[in-house]
């Protein structure tokens, strides 16, 4: 991944004369932190009618300066090079006029170019330094609209990111299972159960952080909000971007059903235990209710578990 980014900065003539020639309508970008959802949310975006978008532009690994970010992401938004434009077109576009466009692009113009990445660095328990500066420079070089996607159920959030691992190591299930996407069940211990939902919260709070300290208009997409009305979500996306009314057909090609379930009564054997802890111990409605939801829901920012 850094090895191409860093090609992609390489200056020539004609990648100067690229730089200055917008190629689409509109630019954006997705700031997210991992398995939050975003994997769907970036399979509805890869549909949009002539939108070129690539997911997790850069890593967690890749640990650039503040102006290397920068220079990165506006590269990407004006004229996307190396394996960022070709040949990955299946993970950088699912619409083939995309391909032929981009061919084109003296004759045709895309809508939107946009790309997803996290501000988290390294082990995801941190912020990029100066990411806030960085945002601000490509919004100011590029007019990129900022999209904010949020998980708000920090205990489901926290349960995506290792609770899973962990019920699976516990159970002594083996680890292929995870690629199966076979429900997972086990104990979550009271310990990792705290740390993680504390770690969820406070990197929650970065994310929306951030948005503080950007001066733009920022459209904030929940995860929640996403399950439970996806043409609603996508139609606001749609508005932000200036682009005609999608075909219903964009939406039912993108994947998104569950095959685990909602209720974490079915896969935490333990589920008593941690519940008597936020009822007495550590008496967190806020986070109580999270774990008790079974229904995808819009919830508020809880305070940690002291």
């Amino acid at each position: 991944m850094a090895r191409w980014l860093l090609l992609a900065l390489a200056t020539t003539t004609s990648a100067t004369t690229r730089l200055t020639r917008p190629a689409a309508k509109q630019a954006f970008f997705v700031l997210k932190r991992g398995h939050s959802g975003s994997t769907w949310l970036s399979a509805l975006l890869l549909n949009l009618p002539l939108t070129y978008f690539f997911d997790e532009l850069v890593g967690a690994s890749a640990n650039f300066d503040a102006k290397k970010l920068e220079a990165i992401f506006v590269q990407a938004l004006r004229a996307p090079s190396g394996r960022g434009s070709s040949p990955a077109w299946s993970k950088s576009s699912g619409d083939p006029a995309v391909q032929r466009c981009w061919k084109n692009r003296a004759t045709c113009q895309l809508n939107a170019i946009g790309f997803s990445f996290s501000p988290l660095l390294g082990n995801r328990r941190r912020l990029r330094p100066g990411i806030a500066s960085t945002l601000q420079g490509v919004i100011t070089k590029t007019r990129a609209k900022p999209i904010l996607f949020l998980r708000t159920n920090v205990v489901k959030l926290s349960r995506a990111v290792n609770g899973d691992k962990t019920a699976l190591r516990i159970a002594g299930v083996h680890r292929q299972l995870l690629r199966h996407r076979t429900p997972h069940r086990g104990n979550w211990s009271l310990p990792l159960f705290v740390k993680s939902v504390n770690d969820a919260i406070r990197r929650n709070n970065d994310l929306l952080g951030i948005r503080s300290k950007v001066h733009a208009e920022w459209l904030v997409v929940y995860y929640e909000r996403l399950q439970t009305d996806t043409a609603d979500v996508m139609d606001s996306i749609r508005r932000l971007l200036v682009m005609p009314r999608m075909d219903s057909k964009v939406l039912a090609r993108a994947p998104g059903k569950k095959t685990t379930s909602d209720d974490l009564r079915d896969v935490v054997f333990n589920f008593n235990e941690l519940e008597a802890a936020l009822e007495g111990r550590y008496h967190n409605p806020c986070v109580l209710k999270m774990l008790r939801e079974v229904t995808p829901t819009v919830h508020p920012v809880c305070d940690v578990l002291a």
